[in-house]
């Protein structure tokens, strides 16, 4: 019989190396190292502003503590000209009442929290999100067998990623893929 296991992940932070090449996700029980796709450091480059925000779909853990996913990026209808024509030229596709939406895949690592990380406030989204992790039948789960995260913090607050500082991404998080957490 195949069975599929699950659970929510609680997150607080998405970070982006300063090189722009890693996603750290923060989560409650988890970190989460993604590669950085280039359509998402070029939409960030692009300064959309509020009138950009993302959703994600459930995301998909592998063997070896691989994980990957998809979400999108949604431009809103409100956004300028200029800004919707930027958008088209990244992939953006015009859907229903004008807005625009991207459509991405990440993939990357499962670590361990480890020791709590003191965290700026800068750092911190303005809410917290629980994002579906699914794990196919076969797969291990247990925290026992993931390695802790290399997610560090200096003396003065900042969070760094092996040699790369970490900082915070600014898209507000559509609700209707994710959900807020049971107080």
């Amino acid at each position: 019989m195949h069975e599929e296991s699950y659970y929510y992940e609680k997150i607080s932070s998405i970070l982006i190396t300063n090189d722009n090449t890693k996603i750290a996700v923060l989560g409650e029980t988890y970190h989460y190292i993604f590669n950085a796709p280039p359509l998402l450091t070029q939409t960030l480059a692009a300064d959309f502003g509020k009138n950009l925000s993302a959703s994600f779909n459930t995301f998909i853990l592998g063997g070896g503590n691989t994980i990957n996913g998809k979400f999108s990026l949604w431009l809103n209808h409100n956004a300028s000209e200029e800004a919707k024509a930027r958008a088209t030229a990244l992939g953006f596709q015009v859907i229903k009442n004008g807005a625009m939406r991207l459509d991405l895949t990440i993939d990357g690592e499962r670590f361990a929290r480890g020791q709590p990380l003191p965290m700026k406030q800068a750092y911190k989204l303005n809410n917290e999100y629980s994002i579906r992790i699914e794990a196919p039948d076969g797969v291990v789960m247990k925290a026992a067998k993931i390695a802790v995260t290399p997610i560090t913090a200096a003396a003065d607050g900042v969070l760094i990623l092996g040699a790369v500082i970490l900082s915070p991404i600014w898209v507000p998080i559509l609700l209707s893929n994710v959900r807020f957490p049971m107080k």
